[in-house]
C-alpha cells in the first residue's frame, strides 16, 4: 500500500488500526507481513509530519531589557 499524504491524525489513526489488525493474530502471515510493510510506511509519513513540525515551532524569548525578541529552537 503506497502511503499518500494525509493528515497527521489520519496517518496515526491508520497506524493504530494496523497495530490492531496484528495483534489480534487473526491474520495469514502474508497479511500480517503486508500489514506490517503498511505500518512501517505509516509511521514514516508520521515521523516526518513531526520533524517538519519540530522545524516550525519556535518559542520567541524576549533577550534583553530593550524588549527585543530573538527565536530559539524548541
Amino acid at each position: 500500500m503506497a502511503i499518500k499524504p494525509k493528515e497527521f491524525e489520519e496517518n496515526l489513526k491508520a497506524l493504530s488500526d494496523v497495530v490492531k489488525k496484528l495483534e489480534g493474530n487473526e491474520i495469514s502471515l502474508t497479511e500480517a507481513i503486508s500489514a506490517f510493510e503498511d505500518g512501517i510506511g505509516l509511521y514514516k509519513a508520521c515521523r516526518k509530519f513531526l520533524d517538519e513540525a519540530d522545524e516550525k515551532i519556535k518559542i520567541l524569548v524576549e533577550s534583553n531589557e530593550l524588549g527585543e525578541l530573538i527565536e530559539e529552537d524548541l
